[in-house]
């Protein structure tokens, strides 16, 4: 688990979702792909989520790509200076992003400005558990992203070509 990047919030508030709605035992399934940690897999546990958490490891790009493509719902969360590499990835699959993050922070800003999913802080489990809950019954906000397009490896790599090409001629 990296510092301040703890899915604590996540499982904590699974298990309300799970105390709330018993059926979700047997018909939901948390995939976490890429890099892993017995600490994670230690947290799933001690909130009594752990089976209902599966941890991949890595797996090649494309398949990454396709359970992005396939879930209901993506969970990114992140400390206040960062934006991860992920992102990029999770606009393009254009599924609906839950941000488990603190509200003023850079990425939550975008994910509000851009449409494409929902913001909620990290200390309140109840608020993860209503935000699943809404995205479950179809009621989550996936209204049309606007601008996206801005983030594609096609137009940042663009937008690097040119820097370097500015930098070079100097």
């Amino acid at each position: 688990v990296m510092p301040g990047r703890t899915p604590e919030p996540l499982f904590a508030g699974l298990a309300e979702l799970v105390r709330r709605r018993p059926d979700l035992e047997t018909d939901f399934q948390v995939l976490f792909v890429g890099a892993t940690s017995a600490a994670a897999e230690r947290i799933a546990k001690r909130h009594g989520v752990r089976h209902i958490v599966n941890f991949t490891g890595y797996v090649p790009h494309r398949e990454c790509l396709a359970a992005l493509c396939g879930a209901d719902l993506l969970y990114l969360n992140t400390i206040r200076e960062c934006i991860p590499g992920k992102f990029p990835e999770y606009l393009r699959a254009r599924r609906p992003i839950l941000g488990v993050m603190e509200p003023d922070c850079e990425l939550a800003v975008l994910i509000r400005q851009l449409g494409v999913g929902t913001v909620v802080a990290p200390d309140d489990p109840a608020v993860v558990a209503s935000t699943i809950e809404r995205y479950l019954d179809g009621k989550g906000n996936t209204g049309p992203a606007t601008g996206i397009e801005r983030f594609s490896r096609r137009t940042l790599t663009g937008r690097l070509a040119e820097l370097l090409d500015v930098v070079s001629a100097k």
